[in-house]
């Protein structure tokens, strides 16, 4: 008695989602693999698509998986019948709710965004920061150039009439 009602909680457990593929077939999957004394069989409307011996209408299935089977397209009414010949336990599972994705995970375990983000970031803010001190670098260089051609004037050494004293820059002002 303690196995039929283990059994049927198991059972109660099932459910099956459709997930439309690329090519436009529809794959109709259940949430969980059966035990190996269990078996299935799958219904469009009442008729028989996928049988409890592994027979299939080719009008319907493309084929099987490990946990359903795709269909050529999205029907209505498609149920799964889950059976226990040993206990006599049996559940219908009608495959009306799309399967939520599940996040793409590397093997690692880790998201891909959180590997590339802390090698990325800094490369960039390095990156931003030599960019940043070249154009101060520049914009002090051309100061620096114009200040001393502003209060540095360059007379030509021992011309006849100049006056040797350091007063020329006072002269050199009053020519201009």
């Amino acid at each position: 008695m303690v196995g039929v009602f283990l059994m049927m909680a198991r059972s109660q457990e099932y459910t099956c989602c459709t997930e439309t593929l690329p090519n436009g077939s529809v794959s109709y999957i259940l949430n969980d693999t059966l035990p190996e004394d269990w078996i299935s069989s799958w219904t469009k409307n009442g008729d028989v698509i996928a049988s409890e011996d592994g027979e299939i209408d080719k009008h319907y299935v493309l084929s099987k998986t490990e946990k359903g089977y795709i269909l050529k397209q999205n029907y209505p009414g498609v149920v799964c019948k889950l059976e226990s010949p040993k206990n006599g336990v049996s559940r219908e599972i009608k495959c009306i709710e799309l399967c939520k994705p599940e996040p793409v995970i590397k093997a690692g375990g880790t998201n891909p965004l959180h590997t590339v983000l802390p090698i990325v970031l800094p490369i960039a803010l390095l990156f931003l920061f030599f960019i940043a001190g070249y154009f101060i670098y520049k914009k002090c260089q051309r100061r620096s150039h114009r200040d001393i051609e502003a209060t540095i004037r360059m007379h030509p050494i021992n011309e006849q009439g100049q006056d040797q004293n350091m007063d020329w820059d006072q002269e050199a002002l009053n020519h201009q």
